[in-house]
């Protein structure tokens, strides 16, 4: 008697398992690594728009770095970096997506140097270009500043308004200095040449010669403080080395959007996602302007790519769900479910759309600040494909480089030799 209703119990357990996994992780379930928790709210936009495919959402701290040291496989990943020689001999070849027979993906909707940036050495392509974020300095609305349609703003317009800019009486002010985000210093040498990208062997290299002429301008720009003199009001000096530094020490402890408002000083760097993180009350009052070099906006280095596992156990569901995210009209009802869900983070995965006519027709519709403001391609000076390393590099190595060698005027060590440093301490890159 125990027996017959011990067995009937295991039969009972076995089909409830049976019926609770095969119900909530059927057959055709995709597996997406991100470290995006927003696109968690994309994955059941598709799950609730059809029956055939699934996609399960997996979040990863880093994808990337989960995928080389890893036993197990996703089935498809959106992650930084992802089109390195590093990566992408995991990846699928997913050309087919172009095909008008087999696939339903336009290679025309795209930005052309980001779709391009996604192609390996072999002319194969790996990955397709998911969001991108834009560098920009801010400012109050109401100061005296005339804003400009197109939002471009070069160094020297910078400096002009910047020289113009005298704030209120016994209110010590500066409207901006390059020395203080070693990070706007970084897009200052994308824009001037310095061309950092991936070799063959999967390490960075770049244009010393156009780096150094960026950081010899910055350093003209604010030279050391003269000797003091009693005739000295204020010193150090606005404009001088010490100068600008102490005041960044003395004044600008709070978050820089407290500064920008309270006009303590007249522009502040950030980028379009984190402009976004700034609380509504204070980003009320505030517009946006592009750094550039009058013509070309560079593209942060953040890009975000997807890829399909070449060992995935499901990649028609995920070659599903990527067909299906990459049209002008899914990215359309993304931005609307998000604004409707109240989700305040910007657009397509926190960044801009590589789709080109989503952000030209659709971000504006959503986001009244970049009315009119939108970069043309022709505008956008995209990063070249860069190590799958790079972001430890770019803010352990190269911004602190930068920083120090801006204000360092003897004793100078090569960038070279920063990293080659910094490559003995970790054997396993």
């Amino acid at each position: 008697m125990m027996k017959r209703k011990t067995g009937g119990a295991i039969i009972l357990l076995l089909l409830s398992s049976v019926f609770f996994f095969g119900c909530t992780i059927p057959d055709n379930t995709a597996e997406f690594w991100t470290n995006i928790p927003e696109i968690t709210t994309y994955a059941d936009l598709f799950n609730s728009q059809q029956d055939q495919y699934r996609i399960k959402i997996v979040y990863k701290e880093d994808p990337g770095a989960a995928l080389l040291t890893g036993t197990y496989i996703p089935d498809l990943i959106i992650s930084t970096n992802l089109n390195s020689a590093k990566y992408t001999p995991y990846l699928e070849d997913i050309s087919y997506f172009f095909d008008p027979e087999k696939g339903k993906v336009d290679p025309a909707q795209f930005y052309q140097e980001l779709l391009l940036n996604g192609v390996d050495n072999n002319g194969v392509q790996r990955t397709l270009p998911v969001s991108f974020n834009l560098p920009l300095l801010y400012y109050k609305t109401g100061n005296g500043i005339t804003d400009e349609s197109d939002g471009l703003f070069s160094n020297d317009d910078l400096e002009n308004e910047v020289n113009l800019f005298t704030g209120k009486d016994n209110f010590p002010v500066r409207g901006f200095s390059s020395l203080w985000d070693g990070h706007y210093l970084y897009e200052l040498t994308k824009l001037n040449g310095a061309d950092f990208h991936e070799t063959d062997s999967s390490l960075p290299e770049w244009n010393s010669e156009k780096l150094n002429q960026v950081l010899d301008t910055i350093r003209t720009a604010t030279p050391p403080a003269p000797p003091k003199t009693e005739e000295d009001e204020e010193y150090p000096p606005p404009g001088s080395l010490e100068g600008e530094l102490a005041f960044q020490e003395k004044y600008l402890y709070q978050p820089w959007f407290k500064s920008v408002n309270s006009g303590r000083i007249l522009y502040a760097f950030t980028t379009m996602e984190a402009f976004y993180e700034i609380p509504i009350a204070e980003k009320k009052s505030l517009d946006i302007r592009w750094i550039s070099d009058g013509q070309r906006v560079p593209v942060c280095d953040d890009v975000l790519y997807a890829g399909i596992l070449k060992k995935g156990e499901d990649k028609k569901s995920a070659a599903a769900f990527l067909e299906w995210f990459f049209q002008q009209e899914t990215q359309s009802a993304i931005l609307e479910s998000s604004q409707f869900k109240r989700i305040r983070k910007f657009g397509i995965a926190r960044g801009f759309s590589s789709l080109y006519l989503v952000n030209q027709l659709e971000f504006p519709r959503f986001y009244s600040i970049l009315v009119g403001k939108i970069p043309g391609q022709r505008e956008l000076l995209f990063p070249e494909i860069l190590p799958y390393s790079w972001e430890e590099i770019r803010k352990d190595v190269i911004i602190p480089w930068l920083r120090k060698e801006s204000i360092q005027t003897e004793n100078r060590l090569p960038l070279e030799e920063n990293l080659r440093n910094w490559y003995n301490l970790r054997p396993s890159l």
